[in-house]
């Protein structure tokens, strides 16, 4: 199981920022699996809410 981090890049005047990441509060402790991923990851928009 992997484990799961977010972060932000944004770009400022043509500046790429970087943000300190978060681990994701509600993930399972029972496993461990340390690998990251070093890659853009699309995520899709949630749904809307009706």
């Amino acid at each position: 199981m992997s484990q799961l981090y977010l972060t932000a890049i944004t770009i400022e005047n043509g500046q790429y920022k970087t943000y300190h990441s978060i681990y994701l509060w509600n993930q399972p402790t029972s496993t461990l699996n340390t690998t990251p991923v070093w890659d853009i990851i699309d995520i899709p928009p949630a749904p809307p809410h009706y």
